[in-house]
This record gives C-alpha cells, sequence and structure tokens, in this order.
C-alpha cells in the first residue's frame, strides 16, 4: 500500500493535491506502526526511525518531496524490519 500511494504522488506543489495523499501516506503509515507493535513494539520505533537512508528526494517540489522522502524512509524501515526477521 505505502508502495501504491508512492507512486501515486504527482509533480506538483498544489496542496489541495497533495494534502489528501498525504493524510492516506499518514493514515498508511498508522496501521503499518499498529500492526508492527502488535507483533513487536520494538519494531515501531525502528519503523518510525527519522533518520535518513539512502534515498532523498529533492527537488522544486517541496511538498511533494517531504511527503515522497517520509514514504521512502517507511519503507526503508519496512525492508529492514523484513530482512532482519528473515
Amino acid at each position: 500500500e505505502g508502495n501504491v500511494i508512492m507512486g501515486n504522488i504527482p509533480r506538483t506543489t498544489d496542496t489541495a493535491i497533495l494534502g489528501p495523499i498525504e493524510a492516506a501516506a499518514s493514515e498508511w503509515g498508522s496501521r503499518a506502526r499498529d500492526y508492527l507493535d502488535a507483533y513487536d513494539p520494538g519494531l515501531s520505533a525502528l519503523f518510525l526511525d527519522e533518520s535518513y537512508g539512502p534515498v532523498q528526494f529533492g527537488s522544486q517540489y517541496a511538498d511533494r518531496d517531504r511527503i515522497r522522502n517520509w514514504l521512502q524512509r517507511r519503507l526503508s524501515k519496512l525492508t529492514e524490519i523484513a530482512r532482519s526477521a528473515a
């Protein structure tokens, strides 16, 4: 679901368009956090860690990039969690 949201972020600075996308990303993040909390509370802290990973988007679309960076960090953290659990 996070990948789908990421793929649907358009190149725009229009907050009327980005607002609902940011809300969807936040809702997805909350559901993922709650799932991780139920499995192992320590995992949600890793998931929400704000350290920058290998990807950092930057362009003239500041709000869009902020949303994309947040999502990409969460997706990267989920990959880390999955790899460590395997």
